[in-house]
């Protein structure tokens, strides 16, 4: 059984989540230096940190700084 506080963080993070997807994209947004060592590399480019601060939606950035805050 979850106790309280989990199952609070655990509803937050979904209802971050649905929001999320909810809204109809859902754009990479590293963390500053999130890239650096990343196995994806590769695959987004060596720009995607600055693309995704160029571009990011706001109310998505939001939702991610929210679970991202919770850590």
């Amino acid at each position: 059984m979850l106790s309280n506080a989990t199952r609070s963080s655990l509803d937050t993070v979904l209802a971050e989540i649905d929001d999320a997807v909810l809204t109809p994209r859902l754009l990479p947004i590293p963390r500053k230096d999130g890239c650096t060592g990343c196995d994806f590399l590769a695959v987004c480019g060596p720009y995607e940190e600055q693309r995704a601060r160029e571009h990011k939606d706001q109310a998505l950035a939001e939702h991610v700084d929210n679970i991202r805050g919770m850590a």
